[in-house]
C-alpha cells in the first residue's frame, strides 16, 4: 500500500513549520505512508489542507511530486 492522490490522511500541526488554513495548498517532503509497518515508503506530495482538528491537519493528497 502506497501513498495515492485523493488520499485523505491526518498530519500532526508538529510536521509544519507555520500555521496552515483551510484550503491552503503546500508542497510535503518526506511524507512516510505508515498503514505498513513492514514496508514503509516516503513521498514527496502536494497536499491541500481541508479541515483542521485540534493538534492535527486533515489533508488532502493533490499530487505525488515522487517519481
Amino acid at each position: 500500500m502506497s501513498i495515492m492522490i485523493d488520499d485523505i490522511l491526518m498530519l500532526p500541526k508538529t510536521d509544519f513549520n507555520d500555521a496552515l488554513t483551510i484550503g491552503e495548498e503546500r508542497e510535503h517532503f518526506g511524507l512516510i505512508d505508515k498503514r505498513d509497518e513492514y514496508k514503509q515508503v516516503s513521498r514527496d506530495v502536494l497536499i491541500k489542507v481541508v479541515a483542521i482538528h485540534g493538534d492535527n491537519y486533515e489533508v488532502k493528497v493533490i499530487d505525488i511530486l515522487t517519481p
